[in-house]
């Protein structure tokens, strides 16, 4: 549970291993969002995480439920820019559900607030 002001967040973390992506969608279902964090520092695997987006996104339990993608560790050289983020996961033809998405470091804490008042109007 994470508290920011007057707003209470419950966050599962689920893992992104291949024997975990069955359970995902039963963690999703009746959220206020979805929270999909990638690695923007692996470019090699950008790949198998639009195939696992759309595949969860695809869920009849989950339509319409707001996207927030997370372009995780921008802290390190080379990682890759909000836009090849947007592209390689081919975010805008996702047209049933509000989309947005970040560059941010977890680690440093940048955009964090950004986040967190993206996440507080959604659920709004």
């Amino acid at each position: 549970m994470v508290r920011r002001n007057n707003i209470k967040l419950k966050i599962w973390d689920v893992a992104g291993q291949p024997r975990y992506r069955n359970l995902w969608e039963r963690y999703c279902k009746g959220s206020d969002a979805i929270i999909f964090v990638i690695d923007s520092h692996d470019k090699e695997h950008l790949a198998d995480a639009k195939f696992e987006l759309h595949n969860l996104l695809g869920e009849k339990g989950l339509v319409g439920i707001p996207l927030l993608v997370l372009g995780n560790k921008n802290d390190l050289p080379g990682h890759a820019p909000i836009e090849k983020i947007i592209s390689d996961l081919s975010l805008d033809t996702i047209t049933n559900r509000p989309v947005s998405c970040y560059s941010c470091s977890m680690k440093s804490q940048h955009n964090l607030d950004v986040v967190i008042k993206w996440l507080t109007k959604i659920a709004s």
